[in-house]
């Protein structure tokens, strides 16, 4: 973690394989995906002492966390999937199951939906491109 001021680091911490973190939108927290298929984790550190708070494993390997605007929940892309979270207490409060693979999400201010990017299969144009596709799913 650097400090954006002074461009001096405030934070170094050897963190196993670690994805995206993710500050909470009341900046107390910063959440860490970490590890490989069947060894993942969310680990959160407290920003005033820098000491890790919370640790809780993943079913797959949670490469992408984000908080809703209230700091209560964190959805994290686990596999296939989008595991919702009591960022308090790490308990899963629910799955969100898919065919396709999530790739970004998204909080509402309200923080009562959540918008999902499914990445959808692709294919190749007439002109020898590939063409992504997408859809976002609200939940």
């Amino acid at each position: 973690v650097w400090d954006a001021r002074t461009g001096e680091a405030r934070l170094t911490r050897d963190v196993r394989n670690a994805r995206i973190p993710e500050f909470s939108p009341d900046g107390r927290r910063l959440a860490v995906p970490e590890g490989s298929a069947g060894n993942s984790h969310i680990v959160v550190f407290d920003v005033a002492t820098f000491e890790e708070v919370k640790r809780w494993p993943c079913d797959a390997k949670a490469d992408r966390v984000v908080y809703d605007r209230t700091s209560k929940f964190l959805a994290a892309r686990d596999g296939d999937s989008v595991a919702l979270y009591d960022s308090e207490t790490g308990k899963l409060v629910t799955r969100l199951e898919s065919t396709n693979a999530p790739n970004g999400m998204a909080f509402s201010p309200t923080a009562d939906l959540l918008a999902v990017e499914h990445v959808l299969p692709g294919w190749t144009n007439g002109e020898g491109r590939w063409v992504s596709n997408a859809r976002v799913v609200l939940y």
